[in-house]
């Protein structure tokens, strides 16, 4: 069980706030171009400007088989997961659910998602981002992605991502040449 006790609010909080991609000096970029690559596997070092005293990392990771994880965590002693967003992948909510679960969870204890797309969020009590909702049930923009157009699926998802953490740098990625 997660010791974090950090609330689901206290959790989106942390998720909205504006941030900014730091280089490894602590110094906030304010562009910044990738050139896409596959599978796609980067890290980002943000800092919000709100909350000096949190550092935040954005994990990126590519699956050379189907899906797209974009993984989004608060670095303190323990790095607790705040968000990650999961495209055509599997996930399985727990079975019960507290008084500390949102009642938006409560229409999916239990629920399996098969190869489908899905975001997970932080919920006290329960291991790092246990309970997700399907993307149809979220703000995120890009719902799915698909293998035959994954080069631009994929900054679209990371786009619709960086939107939802509020990251502020403008972050450019070079689309694929095949």
């Amino acid at each position: 069980v997660n010791s974090c006790n950090m609330t689901y609010e206290e959790a989106l909080r942390l998720v909205r706030l504006p941030k900014w991609v730091v280089d490894e000096n602590g110094n906030k970029v304010e562009t910044l171009t990738l050139e896409q690559k596959y599978p796609m596997q980067f890290r980002l070092h943000l800092l919000s400007e709100a909350d000096y005293f949190r550092e935040y990392m954005l994990d990126v990771k590519q699956s050379a088989k189907l899906g797209i994880r974009l993984n989004f965590q608060l670095m303190d002693k323990a790095n607790w997961g705040l968000a990650r967003l999961d495209y055509n992948s599997n996930h399985k909510n727990p079975d019960e659910f507290t008084d500390k679960v949102p009642e938006v969870f409560h229409s999916h204890v239990g629920e399996f998602f098969v190869q489908k797309s899905h975001l997970h969020y932080h919920v006290e009590d329960f291991p790092p981002l246990a309970w997700a909702l399907p993307l149809e049930e979220t703000e995120i923009e890009k719902k799915q992605v698909e293998n035959v157009t994954m080069a631009n699926d994929f900054i679209d998802a990371f786009n619709s991502f960086a939107a939802y953490l509020n990251i502020q740098t403008a972050i450019t990625i070079n689309p694929l040449i095949l």
